[in-house]
């Protein structure tokens, strides 16, 4: 099943434009202020959708990470 969810997201301080909407699914995250936020799962009332549940992801050291792995 594929899981999405078109979510509001509010102006960004480098970004002040207003609010935006994106569309968030299992296989393409949305990246937002250094974090990244992914489509985990939904509850079903009575047969439809009724909440989404998001994963957020906050990993400042990704680069050394890789670094080392490079290394």
């Amino acid at each position: 099943m594929a899981y999405q969810s078109l979510v509001d997201v509010p102006p960004h301080k480098e970004d002040p434009v207003g609010v935006k909407n994106y569309l968030i699914s299992m296989n393409e995250p949305m990246k937002y202020d250094g974090k990244t936020f992914y489509q985990a799962s939904f509850q079903e009332e009575n047969g439809a959708p009724v909440a989404s549940v998001l994963s957020v992801n906050d990993d400042p050291g990704r680069f050394l990470k890789y670094l080392g792995s490079l290394i």
